[in-house]
C-alpha cells in the first residue's frame, strides 16, 4: 500500500488528481484572483480531507486575505460553529481519549474496536481546537 500524504496530492499527484476532479466541484472557477495552487490544495480537501481544521487555517486565511484585502478588513480563525457531540454517561476519559486518537490516526494497538467502528468514528467526528468531540458536518464550498 502507498502511503500518500497531502504535499504529494499537491505536488507529484497533481496532473493525477486535475483527472478526477469533476468541473462542478471546482473552487470559485471564475475567481482569477485566487492562485492555481490555492484552488488546488482547497479542492483536494474532497480527496484528501485535512485531519484537523488547523491544517486549513493556512488556505483559508490565504484566500479570505483575498477577498477582503487588508487595508479594510482583518482575517482571524473563528471557532467552529459545529454541533457538539453528547459523550454518553457511561464513557470514560480513557474512551474519550481513544475516540480521539482514532480520529487523529494515531490509536495504537490497545484500542479495543473494529476497523468498520474506527471508520465509523472517523467519517463522523472531528475534533476542535478546544479539543471538543463534535459532528463532522458535510463540506460545501
Amino acid at each position: 500500500m502507498v502511503d500518500v500524504t497531502e504535499k504529494d496530492c499537491c505536488f507529484k499527484l497533481r496532473p493525477l488528481l486535475s483527472l478526477t476532479i469533476m468541473p462542478q466541484q471546482r473552487f470559485a472557477p471564475n475567481d482569477l484572483s485566487i492562485p492555481d495552487n490555492l484552488r488546488e490544495r482547497i479542492e483536494l480537501w474532497d480527496i484528501l480531507p485535512p485531519k484537523s481544521q488547523f491544517q486549513q487555517y493556512g488556505p483559508l486565511t490565504g484566500f479570505l486575505s483575498i477577498k477582503f484585502p487588508q487595508s479594510h478588513f482583518i482575517v482571524k480563525p473563528q471557532a467552529l460553529l459545529r454541533e457538539i457531540w453528547e459523550i454518553p454517561q457511561d464513557t470514560t476519559p480513557e474512551d474519550v481519549l481513544a475516540i480521539k486518537d482514532i480520529i487523529l490516526g494515531v490509536e495504537d494497538h490497545t484500542v479495543d474496536a473494529d476497523e468498520e467502528f474506527k471508520g465509523e468514528i472517523r467519517r463522523r467526528l472531528s475534533i476542535d481546537s478546544q479539543g471538543f468531540l463534535f459532528f463532522e458536518l458535510k463540506r460545501f464550498f
